[in-house]
């Protein structure tokens, strides 16, 4: 038994036909299987092959057969993406402030010398202080 597969295309959708060449009972035994799979369409009526002692053709049309090994669906992973890109712009941001800032301090070093005077002696002076108010009172008689 031999067959010829041709692939044709429809507007509706891909059915291969295929035929089928060989004796009565081996054209029955293909039928029975491809009907038992539920791939089995339409077939044609039995043609006989010229030259052939006997043999016989049917021309069948048939469902795509079903994949043997469906590969893994990829998860989409967008949330983990979104994220990484998220912290990453955060880090970049920091890393611009901080850069800013040392470029700052560095061109502005009298600024910052007086500034963390001030702050030292009022630490150093620091601490409770209570408010003394003096009232000279002066009596002239």
């Amino acid at each position: 038994m031999t067959q010829h597969v041709q692939t044709t295309t429809t507007a509706v959708q891909l059915v291969p036909a295929a035929r089928i060449e060989g004796t009565r009972e081996q054209i029955g035994a293909a039928l029975r299987r491809y009907h038992a799979e539920g791939r089995l369409v339409e077939f044609t009526q039995p043609q006989l092959i010229p030259g052939g002692r006997g043999q016989l053709y049917v021309t069948v049309r048939l469902l795509p057969a079903p994949q043997a090994h469906q590969p893994p669906a990829r998860r989409r992973r967008t949330g983990v993406y979104v994220l990484a890109a998220g912290g990453l712009l955060v880090a970049a941001a920091i890393g611009w402030l901080v850069v800013a800032a040392i470029a700052w301090i560095t061109t502005h070093i009298a600024i910052v010398l007086a500034a963390l005077f001030v702050l030292a002696v009022l630490g150093a002076t620091g601490g409770r202080r209570a408010c003394k108010t003096v009232i000279t009172i002066t009596h002239w008689h």
